[in-house]
């Protein structure tokens, strides 16, 4: 499997240090994963993953995902901030 992005956020307000992290693979069979994992005070209390046939689907997916959690007006008491991100464009098709 092929990690082509990933994510991490946090929010600063959040007592226990709240994270969300995503992250973008291709799979061997030529399939496209995207991975969140969540949690606070550095455990992952939530892992889910959804599958995608196209590399545009998933990207699709994950910058809406990235979009929703980061939106200052947003209705959730959480709001997250970018920590890390990391992009491998070389693999890119």
């Amino acid at each position: 499997m092929i990690e082509l992005g990933r994510i991490h956020m946090e929010d600063c307000n959040s007592p226990g240090k709240a994270f969300y992290q995503l992250y973008l693979y291709e799979d061997e069979k030529g399939g496209y994963l995207i991975e969140k994992r969540s949690g606070a005070r550095g455990k992952v209390l939530d892992r889910r993953v959804w599958e995608r046939s196209s590399r545009e689907e998933a990207e699709m997916m994950f910058c809406s995902i990235v979009m929703k959690k980061t939106d200052p007006a947003r209705k959730s008491p959480r709001h997250y901030r970018f920590v890390q991100d990391v992009f491998n464009l070389g693999a890119a098709v």
